[in-house]
């Protein structure tokens, strides 16, 4: 009875790696990283299912069972300790000069208050690359532990904001540009328009810093907050992500680089 419980086991545990791999294709989009599971699972499931039923060849039933058991658990305890330990790793790599160098510059300076309530935001840049990841979670050692796109929220009193064309801003239906005004009522529609006209400008330069090795790439974000009615800069904020060890410096608050944040102190809304 117990053999025929390994070999259900068996069953269950090559039907969970099929599953497995190619749920992850399908969330990754890359059939390799599909394979890459099936084969280094499919090795790990084969050889418990050697033992266990080498087990049972013996007589030791329960000891067959109990590992067959095991297959998916000790793998997911294995995978832990190995994402424990390249964590581990990648806050042990040093930080290169050129990162070093530039984190002396980043992090945030509010200026100045703005000459009076802001009813509007603007957003710009200049050339095809804007903004996207606009979140990030910072651990102790600077390294980003998450990052993600969260739609600005602003009070009632921003009644629109306007941005260049772009992946989180769309285009409108009228097709004008470059530029595309969102009113705050949601039943308003998007309209195109050729120049910006919001009271609040945010502005955002890239910059990728030469490093003495091709990982340890570099890019800054600049970011400026100014009034346009009177031409003052209110805020700016600098952040710098080594891509080679997965770090940023230049936050806006304690762990976090949160650009909204940011934009919403600078204006006054907070």
């Amino acid at each position: 009875m117990k053999r025929i419980g390994v070999f259900l086991i068996t069953l269950f545990n090559i039907a969970s790696l099929l599953v497995t791999s190619v749920l992850a294709a399908a969330g990754s989009g890359s059939a390799q990283t599909g394979w890459t599971i099936l084969v280094i699972g499919g090795l790990w499931a084969l050889g418990f299912a050697f033992a266990s039923w080498n087990l049972c060849s013996t007589g030791k039933n329960d000891k067959g069972l109990i590992v067959a058991l095991l297959t998916w658990p000790v793998a997911s305890v294995v995978g832990l300790v190995v994402q424990l330990a390249g964590v581990g790793m990648s806050d042990l790599k040093s930080s290169s000069p050129e990162f070093t160098l530039a984190c002396k510059t980043a992090g945030v300076e509010y200026l100045a208050k703005p000459s009076a309530l802001v009813k509007s935001i603007a957003y710009d840049w200049a050339g095809n690359k804007g903004p996207g990841t606009n979140l990030f979670e910072i651990a102790y050692s600077g390294r980003i532990t998450s990052e993600a796109y969260k739609m600005p929220r602003f009070p009632a009193t921003i009644g629109f904001t306007e941005s260049r064309w772009g992946a989180h801003a769309g285009q409108p239906a009228n097709a004008v540009g470059p530029y595309l005004r969102t009113p705050a009522t949601p039943s308003a529609e998007n309209l195109g328009v050729t120049e910006l006209t919001a009271e609040a400008l945010v502005t955002y330069t890239f910059t990728k810093i030469e490093s003495a090795k091709d990982e340890r790439r570099l890019d800054r974000v600049n970011m400026t907050v100014s009034d346009r009615r009177d031409a003052r800069i209110l805020a700016t904020l600098t952040y710098v992500r080594d891509w080679g060890t997965g770090r940023m410096c230049g936050t806006t608050s304690k762990g976090a680089v949160d650009e909204t944040s940011f934009i919403r102190k600078a204006v006054g809304l907070d």
